[in-house]
């Protein structure tokens, strides 16, 4: 559906633009703008000059001494004019840069603020790539029209002026070649946001494509299973169904510029065969004829780059809008407290159920559970069964779509979701591995106190991950990954000790370990449970696994299926009741006698 963007909202647009560059580089705006008046100043100069010129080549009393002024100041003005054209360009680069950063830190304050539920929704990324496609360079070039708007206003003011002064009638004709690029600049947004909108899909597929085919994380699986050419295949095929459709989106461009390049050339025409029936008739002279056609042909070029600029702003505006919308609008977490919860009796889910935006089904329906300090409890089940979506709820990414959450006996809403968090430690399995210092990969901050440095070093210590710290040239200021110059990667224990070392550097009375030992061999997975007593000392324990070698170390084991919790109680327990969780232990007990 087409955007258009009604004049009153274009211009506070343009205004916003404009604070926004104003305000990442003050200096550099005011120079900016500073710049637009002197080009304004030279291009009038040029006029003056011309005129002068003219005036001394006309008269009776020719002498080469009155060439000199005249000349002088047209050579200065016309110098003065290139010079700031060139000026203008390069400080113009500099305030883009600078609005792009003020407009990213816009979209990144969103996007990493975003509630987990609203983030992980297709629509969500269709319109944050649509953002970063369109919406993030519009600042920068939407400032860059105003301040040519500010620029050529001035020029096209004076330039008006020294026309009418030479002849009325010939402002009127001039003017008027303004109104059909107007007009079809405004459709010409309307096209703009319109193809953005309906091709932003087609673009996120073949991006992901690329990445697949260009990223280091899945390098190794596309040469195993020989899928490089099946994606490349893949890859052109969308890129000829977008390129088809950009292909539409660029004819009508064409045909909205040809018309408006059209009716400027036919009125510039008419003006100038105006003022040649306007020297024969005697009504205008020679000399007030030659700086008319200069004033003209400099007004003309004026008014082209002035609609130019008009043209930017009308089109930016569905963009911004778009931006603007996005930042006001999408569900963000509240900024975190300084402080988190202490948990003294225990965190509670009554009744918790859940479901995914676009599904049909819960992922969670009625959980009961508490989860008490000093208390490990293991949540087990099929693939599919809730383990993670509950593990999310309990640790704040996640409100419950039905149910409640209680912490000490206090129920918990949206607004509290913050706080929770802050008060939550997670372990995912999907963890991300920081290209980072293997120090930074475990406390990502700017403070480089001795303390925060000891907090470290112990959580790597209690997380088995100083091993890999030791091996390393640098140590914990060693630099992690291959992207980076110096980068060491680790083994995928390894990195899961670090990950580890994550989730227990932040002093919460609640943690949540996602599979932590789905990297590590068996001989290393014991250990790691042998010492989780240790590790989460007087701490709330929420620990999701599908290897049952080691669950006996639980206080509680939680088995879920389809969603809900079926049985509940201890590891002897459990294998003594003969039910589900029974069944998957002999099940998995077996499968390792077996090899």
């Amino acid at each position: 559906m087409a955007r258009r963007v009604a004049p009153v909202r274009t211009a506070a647009l343009t205004w916003q633009a404009i604070r926004l560059v104003a305000s990442a580089n003050p200096a550099g705006f005011a120079v900016a703008a500073g710049l637009q008046v002197l080009g304004a100043v030279a291009v009038t100069a040029v006029v003056v000059a011309a005129k002068l010129t003219v005036d001394v080549m006309v008269s009776a009393d020719v002498e080469v001494a009155t060439f000199v002024g005249p000349l002088v100041l047209l050579a200065i003005a016309s110098a003065l004019s290139t010079a700031v054209t060139g000026l203008q360009t390069h400080q113009q680069r500099l305030l883009g840069e600078d609005a792009g950063i003020q407009a990213w830190a816009r979209l990144l304050a969103v996007t990493g603020a975003t509630d987990l539920r609203t983030y992980e929704s297709p629509e969500f990324h269709d319109r944050v790539e649509r953002l970063k496609s369109n919406a993030i360079t519009r600042p920068a070039g939407i400032a860059t029209a105003a301040l040519g708007i500010l620029g050529s206003s001035i020029t096209v003011v004076s330039l008006a002026a020294a026309v009418y002064a030479l002849e009325p009638l010939l402002l009127p004709t001039m003017l008027v070649a303004g109104v059909p690029a107007v007009l079809l600049a405004r459709r010409a947004s309307a096209t703009e946001f319109s193809f953005a909108l309906a091709w932003t899909a087609t673009w996120r597929r073949r991006q992901y494509v690329r990445d697949l085919l260009t990223e280091r994380g899945s390098a190794a699986e596309v040469r195993a299973f020989d899928t490089s050419a099946e994606l490349q295949r893949r890859h052109l095929e969308l890129s000829a169904t977008y390129r088809g459709g950009l292909a539409a989106q660029v004819r009508k461009r064409q045909v909205l510029a040809l018309v408006v390049a059209g009716s400027s050339a036919v009125l510039l025409a008419v003006t100038l065969m105006i003022i040649v029936a306007m020297v024969g008739s005697g009504r205008m002279s020679l000399s007030a004829a030659g700086a008319a056609v200069v004033a003209v042909r400099l007004l003309g070029g004026q008014l082209d780059r002035f609609l130019a600029a008009m043209g930017t702003i009308i089109e930016s505006g569905g963009f911004l809008h778009d931006l603007d919308g996005f930042v006001r609008t999408t569900p963000v977490y509240p900024e975190s407290p300084a402080a988190c919860w202490p948990l003294r009796h225990a965190l509670a889910a009554r009744g918790v159920g859940f479901r995914y935006p676009g599904s049909v089904a819960d992922a969670l329906t009625d959980v009961d559970l508490d989860v008490r300090p000093g208390q490990v409890v293991a949540l087990v089940g099929e693939n599919g069964s809730g383990k993670t979506t509950l593990a999310k709820i309990l640790a704040g990414l996640y409100q419950p779509t039905s149910g409640s959450l209680c912490w000490d006996g206090r129920p918990l809403d949206e607004h509290d979701a913050a706080a929770h968090r802050r008060s939550a430690s997670v372990l995912f399995q999907d963890f991300v591995r920081y290209e980072l210092t293997l120090a930074e990969n475990i406390l990502l901050t700017a403070d480089r106190a001795d303390e925060e440095r000891a907090r470290v070093e112990r959580a790597a210590l209690d997380a088995g991950a100083m091993d890999a710290a030791r091996s390393l040239r640098r140590g914990l200021d060693s630099q992690l990954g291959r992207m980076f110059e110096e980068g060491v990667d680790l083994s995928g224990g390894q990195w899961q000790r670090v990950a580890l070392a994550r989730a227990l550097v932040r002093d919460t009375p609640l943690v949540v370990l996602d599979e932590p030992s789905s990297a590590l061999d068996p001989a290393a997975e014991h250990r790691l449970f042998s010492d989780v007593r240790s590790l989460v000392r007087d701490r709330a324990l929420v620990l999701v696994s599908h290897r049952y070698a080691n669950l006996h170390l639980a206080d509680r084991i939680c088995v879920l299926q389809e969603g809900r919790i079926v049985e509940d109680g201890s590891h002897a327990e459990l294998l003594s009741g003969g039910g589900v969780y029974a069944e998957l232990y002999r099940l998995q007990a077996g499968a390792f006698q077996l090899s």
